[in-house]
C-alpha cells in the first residue's frame, strides 16, 4: 500500500516545529532542508508502520519503505511556486467586492485583454484596477446613483453587441439589495485600461427582484438575479443591441434560500446557487429562453453560515463547487462534485479545527485535514488546480492545491499587515494575479486592496511588497 502524506491523519506533535526553522540563519537554512525532510519522513514512517504492521517484527522494514515514499512525496508537493504580495496596497478604498471579466463564449475560450482589469464595486462607486501597468493603478470610473446605493453584487462580462470597439466591450451588471435595483454599465477604454463607466440601463425599486444580492449574465442577453427576499432566481432579459431596457419576465425558480449565484459549465447551461442560511448548494439548468429547471440540490451541515463560493475562473471546466464557511470548526473549505446531473456530492474539505475542546464537530473530526491557517475563511477563488482562500482571522491568503479534489492540500499562505481582516479574494482569468479586499464586508469601513502573484514575470515587474511577512509552507521548498 502506498502512503500519501496529504492524508493528514498524523498528529501535529510528530512534525518538527517551524518556529525553530525561522531562527536559523539564511545561509544555514538551505543546508538543513534535506535533514528536515528526513526527520519529518522518519517520524511519519514510524507512525505509518505502527498503524499498518500487524506484528512488531515487521514494523522496521515497513518504516524504511514508507520513509522513502514520504520523502519523494514531500519533494513533489513542495514544487509549487510561492504566492508573493506585490506592489503597494491601496488604502481607504470604497470596496465591497472585486471581479474580473468572465470569459464569454465557453470553457475553452482564452481570456481577452480586458481580463487583466479588475473591477472594484463599492457602496457608491466603481473603480478599475489596471494590472498591466507599472505601477498598478486604481481609478474611479463611475459614481453610482444615490437613489440606488448601497450596492453589493457585481458581474463583469463582455458585450454581445455588434460594432462595439474591442476596448469598449466590457459590461458591468450591478445589484443593489437595499433599493431592489439592477444597473448595467458600459466601460470605455483602450483595451488595456478602463477610463470611464457609463450607465446603459437601470431597473430600480423592482419588487420582483427584492433584495438582489448577486447576478450572472450569459452571452450578454440572459441575466439571472439572486433575490434573497423571495429566495428565487429571477430571469431578466437583456437587449443584445442595448437599446431596450431590461425586462423582468415571469421566469423564476423558487428555492429555500439564496445568497450567491454563479455560472456552471458553459456547455451544460447550468447555474449554481448557494445559501448559508438553508445550508444548500443547488444546480439549475437554463435555456436560451430563460426558463429554469432543477438538476439537483444538497443540504449539508458543512454549509452552515457559508460566506463564499466559487466554481472556478478562467477556462476551467467548472465541474466542482468550492465553499468556505468562517464559523464552522473555526473556518472550513469544502469541495462539492457538481459534474453529474443530480445532487452535488460532498467530496472533502479542510478546516481550522474546533474553537473549543467541547465544541461539536458537525460531521468533521479535528483530524484529519485540520489546518489552523484557514481560521475565519471568508471567501474563495479558484483557478485551475489552485484555490485561494481569504483567511480573515489570521490576515492571509491561503493557497490550497486541489489537483485531486478528494484530497485538498494546504500549501502555503501569503501574510502581511495589509491583509489583516481580508474577506474578499479573486484570481485573474489567466491565473497571474490574485486580488484581495480587506474589511470589504465591514459596515462603515473603507477597504484596502492588496495584489499578489506567483508569476515570476509579474513579481519582477511590480516588485515584492516589503511589508509582507515571511511565507510559511506546509513542507520545505525543494528549490
Amino acid at each position: 500500500m502506498t502512503f500519501d502524506p496529504r492524508h493528514s491523519f498524523i498528529p501535529s506533535y510528530f512534525i518538527p516545529s517551524f518556529r525553530s526553522r525561522r531562527r536559523r540563519s539564511r545561509d544555514d537554512r538551505s543546508s538543513r532542508r534535506v535533514s528536515f525532510d528526513s526527520r519529518v519522513a522518519s517520524r511519519l514512517a514510524v507512525v505509518v508502520a505502527r498503524h499498518m504492521a500487524p506484528r512488531a517484527s515487521a514494523r522496521p522494514r515497513l518504516a524504511r519503505v514508507a520513509r522513502g515514499v514520504v520523502i519523494a512525496s514531500l519533494c513533489a508537493v513542495a514544487r509549487a511556486a510561492n504566492l508573493t504580495q506585490i506592489a503597494s496596497p491601496f488604502a481607504d478604498v470604497d470596496a465591497r467586492t472585486v471581479e474580473f471579466i468572465t470569459p464569454a463564449a465557453h470553457a475553452s475560450s482564452a481570456p481577452s485583454a480586458l481580463s487583466t482589469i479588475a473591477y472594484v464595486l463599492g457602496a457608491r462607486t466603481i473603480s478599475a484596477l489596471t494590472l498591466t501597468t507599472s505601477p498598478v493603478t486604481l481609478t474611479t470610473i463611475a459614481t453610482l446613483d444615490e437613489d440606488a446605493t448601497p450596492c453589493e453584487g457585481l458581474f463583469a462580462y463582455e458585450s454581445a453587441r455588434d460594432g462595439v470597439a474591442a476596448g469598449n466591450r466590457a459590461r458591468l451588471a450591478v445589484t443593489c439589495a437595499g433599493t431592489n435595483s439592477l444597473l448595467i454599465y458600459g466601460v470605455d477604454g483602450d483595451g488595456t485600461r478602463a477610463t470611464k463607466a457609463r450607465q446603459i440601463h437601470a431597473v430600480k425599486n423592482a419588487t420582483r427582484i427584492a433584495e438582489p444580492t448577486d447576478v450572472v449574465v450569459v452571452n450578454g442577453t440572459l441575466a439571472f438575479v439572486a433575490s434573497r427576499a423571495h429566495a428565487r432566481v429571477v430571469f431578466v432579459k437583456l437587449d443584445p443591441n442595448e437599446n431596450d431596457a431590461p425586462t423582468i419576465t415571469g421566469s423564476t425558480y423558487q428555492l429555500s434560500g439564496i445568497d450567491k449565484i454563479q455560472l456552471g459549465p458553459y456547455d451544460r447551461q447550468t447555474l449554481r446557487t448557494m445559501s448559508g442560511m438553508t445550508r444548500r448548494v443547488t444546480t439549475l439548468k437554463y435555456t436560451s429562453a430563460g426558463t429554469m429547471q432543477l438538476v439537483g440540490s444538497v443540504k449539508d451541515s458543512r454549509l452552515e453560515s457559508a460566506s463564499g463560493a466559487c466554481v472556478g475562473v478562467g477556462g476551467g471546466e467548472r465541474a466542482y463547487t468550492y465553499v468556505v464557511t468562517p464559523t464552522l470548526n473555526g473556518g472550513t473549505f469544502s469541495i462539492f462534485n457538481s459534474s453529474t446531473y443530480g445532487a452535488p456530492e460532498y467530496l472533502n474539505g479542510v478546516h481550522a479545527g474546533r474553537l473549543a475542546p467541547n465544541e461539536p464537530s458537525d460531521g468533521f473530526e479535528l483530524a484529519p485535514a485540520a489546518n489552523r491557517d484557514l481560521s475565519g475563511a471568508r471567501d474563495v477563488s479558484v483557478h485551475g488546480t489552485t484555490a485561494y482562500v481569504a483567511a480573515k482571522s489570521i490576515g492571509a491568503i491561503v493557497v490550497v492545491d486541489i489537483t485531486d479534489p478528494n484530497v485538498p492540500v494546504v500549501l502555503e499562505k501569503a501574510r502581511s499587515s495589509a491583509l489583516a481582516g481580508v474577506d474578499r479574494v479573486v484570481a485573474s482569468p489567466d491565473g497571474v494575479f490574485v486580488v484581495a479586499a480587506v474589511n470589504a464586508t465591514d459596515d462603515g469601513a473603507n477597504a484596502t486592496i492588496v495584489i499578489a502573484s506567483k508569476d515570476d514575470t509579474a513579481i519582477a515587474k511590480h516588485g515584492a511588497y516589503t511589508g509582507a511577512k515571511k511565507r510559511r509552507r506546509l513542507f520545505s521548498s525543494s528549490k
